[in-house]
């Protein structure tokens, strides 16, 4: 199953055009999901805490593996905020 799905960026698009000098297939993947509380204490090493996304101090990124490597940050809407007024 896929929950997000990238297009190509600029950089993506010309590695796929010129072949991606044999190491890009053109597209953007999703790699490098991390979701920490920014804990630098022997508390915070990756796996000491299950994740709490509902609480202000996690913060969930990943990044694309090609083209241009852009690191994005997955923010959750408080439920209700965007539903639409009958």
């Amino acid at each position: 199953m896929r929950w997000l799905a990238e297009g190509r960026d600029p950089s993506a698009t010309i590695d796929s055009a010129t072949g991606g000098f044999g190491k890009n297939d053109g597209d953007n993947e999703i790699t490098g999901a991390h979701v920490s509380n920014g804990d630098p204490g022997p508390e915070g090493i990756l796996g000491a805490k299950s994740p709490n996304l509902g609480h202000g101090k996690w913060r969930w990124f990943y990044t694309q593996q090609h083209g241009d490597n852009w690191t994005y940050e997955i923010v959750l809407t408080p439920h209700g905020e965007n539903d639409e007024a009958d």
